[in-house]
């Protein structure tokens, strides 16, 4: 039961950085078309002839923008990856911790739960203190 839900809960890890690295390749491309669609807007506006000196260092400037958050955001999905496989190994080794605990437990009730008839038999030992008593009994009726 519990190896189960550390099974579905590795899962749900790998999964996880699997959306992960989806939603970083989404948001590469949606930058990209951005930016595109900025350049051609600019185009259209201005003529590439009539392009002042303003306007492309505004263009630059943006272009410097984009390029930082893209490595903030970059620099924050390595973190997010880096934290994703310490947590994945620590799942593992507590996996493997209480699946070895389990056994261990396992093997102890097993062995505590023998069936009736494996149990050993009186001993002859008490047999002989039975026999004692009663001859210490006989001993006290012939004294008297």
């Amino acid at each position: 039961m519990i190896s189960d839900a550390l099974g579905d809960l590795e899962k749900c890890v790998d999964n996880a950085g699997t959306q992960l690295e989806t939603l970083h390749k989404a948001l590469e491309t949606h930058k990209s078309i951005l930016e595109v669609n900025d350049f051609e807007k600019n185009i259209e506006d201005n003529d590439m002839d009539g392009l002042e000196t303003g306007s492309v260092l505004e263009l630059l400037d943006s272009v410097t923008v984009v390029k930082n958050e893209y490595q903030n955001l970059r620099k924050d999905l390595q973190e997010v990856q880096q934290l994703q496989k310490e947590m994945t190994f620590s799942l593992r080794y507590q996996l493997q911790t209480m699946t070895q605990t389990f056994h261990i437990l396992k093997k102890k009730i097993e062995s505590n739960n023998l069936p009736i008839t494996s149990l050993p038999q009186p001993s002859s030992s008490t047999k002989n203190n039975g026999g004692s008593t009663a001859a210490v009994k006989n001993t006290k009726r012939n004294k008297n």
